[in-house]
């Protein structure tokens, strides 16, 4: 197994949680807007909430590697420019 091999699978972990954690502060912010009682769309809680949903299921991709690591790569650095545009939207 090449070094490589081994390395950024945890790199790309590594991602997905911080991507994931960041999704925690537009959750956030509609849970605030819900409990001081102010009108919270829906996508409010959409666009995280699919964003942790694809990060789970990246995750469980990852654990199986049912997918070669190329492929995952690409798919995890797509899931997290659109955290990072859900995430600039939000603030």
């Amino acid at each position: 197994m090449k070094a490589s091999e081994r390395v950024l699978p945890v790199i790309l972990s590594a991602l997905l949680l911080v991507g994931s954690v960041a999704m925690s502060v537009p959750l956030a912010a509609a849970a605030y807007a819900l409990l001081i009682g102010h009108a919270v769309p829906s996508m409010a809680w959409l666009y995280p909430l699919t964003i942790l949903a694809t990060g789970a299921l990246l995750t469980s991709l990852l654990s199986r590697m049912q997918v070669p690591l190329r492929l995952y790569a690409l798919a995890v650095m797509l899931w997290m420019v659109t955290a990072s545009c859900l995430v600039i939207r939000a603030l």
